[in-house]
């Protein structure tokens, strides 16, 4: 199933996970770009950070799967969603 996460400035990120997503994620108050992968070498980066709620909306949507917000996800947060999608999955994509 597909995994979202919507952060409080609109920005949107597919995330992929195991066998069962987690119920919550935290990550810094920075935009994606900001954020480091870097857990292996510092544990802790920089800034505020924010606890992500996971929702499911099979219900709502079936295309959407589960989304991470911080509260559940608006009419708003889900045409920002869609609308990633749609670009996303027209753009060509090289085998």
């Amino acid at each position: 199933m597909e995994c979202w996460l919507i952060t409080t400035r609109a920005e949107v990120m597919r995330l992929e996970f195991g066998e069962e997503p987690p119920v919550e994620i935290c990550l810094p108050d920075k935009p994606l770009l900001e954020i480091e992968d870097n857990a292996v070498l510092k544990a802790i980066q920089d800034a505020p950070y924010i606890t992500y709620q996971r929702y499911h909306l099979a219900h709502e949507s079936w295309r959407l799967g589960i989304v991470y917000s911080i509260s559940p996800p608006t009419v708003g947060d889900i045409q920002i969603l869609s609308a990633y999608r749609a670009g996303h999955e027209a753009r060509p994509h090289l085998v």
